[in-house]
């Protein structure tokens, strides 16, 4: 999930990092996705994590907080 807490539109990145690895045009989820004022973006995908692979976020105001929910298959 993507909050935006402001009132200004602004756009994000979601990527995930194969073991941590610098990004690379292949790794994104979502690139400049513009997101309207006081607005939330909600996604449901299914993609399967190691211990070691890293979800990065970035955005072009600081007025959004990102969440994620997972389940933990042991």
């Amino acid at each position: 999930m993507v909050c935006n807490q402001s009132a200004t539109a602004t756009a994000f990145r979601i990527s995930v990092a194969i073991a941590g690895a610098a990004n690379t045009a292949a790794q994104y989820l979502y690139y400049d996705v513009a997101i309207g004022g006081n607005q939330t973006f909600v996604a449901t995908i299914g993609v399967t994590l190691a211990t070691t692979d890293k979800v990065r976020v970035y955005n072009t105001l600081a007025t959004l907080s990102f969440n994620l929910f997972g389940i933990e298959v042991t």
